[in-house]
């Protein structure tokens, strides 16, 4: 037993790399056919400072992304917000 040998992988990278190009195919194929899909960017852009990465499938900014989460995520908590005061005032 060697302390620096690497781990042997469960699967060759030929097949992780086949399963990868699958994934991307179908989430463009689901883009075309229904207009959502999970959103794929490159390790290596996304490891890349000063480069904004973008999807492999629609072409989106990650910082377009991130950005859409946290507007949802607000106005997700003003709705709820504004629901809560709602039910205060109808309970008076």
């Amino acid at each position: 037993m060697s302390l620096f040998k690497k781990p042997s992988l469960d699967t060759s990278s030929i097949v992780q790399y086949v399963d990868k190009k699958a994934r991307l195919f179908k989430a463009k194929r689901d883009h075309a056919k229904h207009g959502e899909h999970v959103h794929y960017f490159s390790k290596r852009e996304v490891n890349t400072p000063g480069l904004d990465p973008h999807c492999k499938v629609c072409g989106m900014q990650l910082s377009e992304l991130s950005l859409e989460r946290k507007l949802e995520a607000a106005t997700a908590r003003f709705r709820a917000a504004r629901e809560s005061i709602k039910d205060r005032i109808e309970a008076r």
